[in-house]
């Protein structure tokens, strides 16, 4: 890190110490070149005086004119997508969404009527407990029981009996 920056009067020497006791002093190749500082490069975001008479719009010069695409627009967000990849590049493979179940869908947006019967109908002794004990913590164990008939209630009492002996 720099301590401390100079330079000489006539813009000739530009002195720097840092904080590992070191001393850079440079040079410039000729006081000419110190006189009149280099032009800035034209790049399309200089800033250029304005002329012409107050309130005036400036018509944009050749040096305004963009190269490419500009930021935030569609083709902008589509630069690159045609260049394929050459044999030295590293691709990186995206990795897939995981999609929720039916029964999680369900779950999520309240439907429990519909959750109880999606893990019946999975299957998995596993995914029907936890989707019970779910219904069980939200308090609609009852709201997913409620107004079913005997057939909508058979899938239900023939997984009690198959997994009754299980703890």
């Amino acid at each position: 890190p720099l301590l401390a920056v100079a330079l000489s009067p006539l813009g000739s020497h530009l002195v720097c110490g840092m904080s590992d006791n070191t001393l850079c002093v440079r040079r410039r190749a000729s006081a000419a070149k110190a006189a009149a500082p280099p032009p800035p490069p034209q790049t399309p975001y200089t800033m250029r005086a304005a002329g012409g008479k107050p309130g005036q719009v400036a018509l944009p010069s050749s040096t305004d004119a963009y190269l490419g695409t500009h930021p935030g627009t569609y083709r902008y967000f589509l630069r690159g997508r045609t260049h394929a990849p050459q044999s030295g590049d590293m691709r990186v493979e995206r990795a897939s969404t995981h999609r929720l179940s039916s029964f999680d869908k369900a779950l999520k947006t309240f439907r429990y009527h519909e959750a109880l019967d999606a893990a019946l109908l999975e299957g998995s002794a596993d995914v029907v407990v936890g989707v019970v004990e779910e219904l069980v913590q939200r308090s609609g164990l009852r709201i997913a029981l409620q107004g079913r008939n005997q057939t909508t209630l058979t899938p239900l009492i023939g997984f009690l009996v198959r997994n009754i002996t299980r703890p």
